[in-house]
């Protein structure tokens, strides 16, 4: 596979799906909170409220600490191996000890940005499509005309309120990415699939070269896998690929 390689994941339950979405934002977040546009950092805001609007809906605490502790039981058991690092095991499982730590620590989601009256003000107009017009929410105007200096330092104070969160979600994801072993795979007329023998496995990832201008639409369970590649054309409609689709996969599943 060429340098120039798109990477797809398929979460094969709602635990790892909430837990890539919280990913995702949170980049997103960190990411326009860097910028100096004010509009940036007022969708870093709006970012923010979303990313508790899901944590609201489940308790992803108590997910990840779970997902956390049965990581490192799993982990400590590799030191018995006679070709295993016991190093590398210990650092892993120092690593993982220090992130639980500060997950149970952090109390609830957000509790500094709730507690604020005029955040949860801005949260709850915000949730109205195009509410962040000054005419809908002329205090937000305000302060996106606040220096940028002030600004960052309101973001970065929210972000840190949240900072265990994120590293408990990189380190749950980074554990289960790294469990996956890569395989080339050749998609006949654009579709794979695979048994699994009712193994459990929590993500399916798949590695395209950029030049073969595919995506992969992903499903499965503990019996099967499916990989079925389309084509965005240059009017974006969407056309199923018929050709041979060279590959990369891994099941992650520790």
């Amino acid at each position: 596979m060429s340098s120039a390689v798109m990477r797809f994941e398929y979460p094969f339950n709602e635990r790892v799906r909430t837990l890539l979405r919280l990913e995702s934002l949170l980049d997103r977040i960190h990411l326009l909170a860097q910028q100096s546009d004010s509009r940036m950092h007022q969708i870093a805001m709006s970012s923010l409220f979303e990313l508790l609007d899901i944590t609201d809906r489940a308790d992803i605490k108590s997910a990840i600490s779970q997902d956390l502790m049965r990581q490192r039981q799993t982990i400590a058991g590799y030191a018995d191996h006679p070709t295993a690092s016991v190093q590398a095991i210990e650092e892993t499982v120092q690593s993982i000890d220090k992130a639980l730590e500060a997950l149970n620590n952090l109390g609830r989601i957000g509790q500094i940005i709730r507690d604020n009256d005029w955040l949860v003000a801005i949260r709850g107009r915000l949730s109205i499509a195009g509410a962040a017009a000054q005419i809908d929410s002329p205090s937000l105007l305000a302060w996106q005309h606040r220096s940028e200096v002030r600004r960052r330092a309101d973001l970065n104070q929210w972000l840190l309120s949240i900072e265990p969160l994120r590293r408990a979600i990189q380190l749950t994801l980074l554990l289960l990415r790294q469990s996956g072993e890569s395989a080339l795979a050749l998609a006949p007329a654009g579709s794979y699939q695979r048994s699994l023998e009712g193994k459990s496995f929590h993500i399916l990832q798949v590695w395209v070269d950029q030049a073969e201008s595919v995506y992969p639409e992903m499903s499965g369970n503990k019996h099967m896998m499916w990989v079925r590649f389309s084509r965005l054309d240059e009017n974006l409609k969407i056309h199923s690929v018929n050709q041979e689709v060279n590959f990369k996969y891994a099941l992650c599943g520790l």
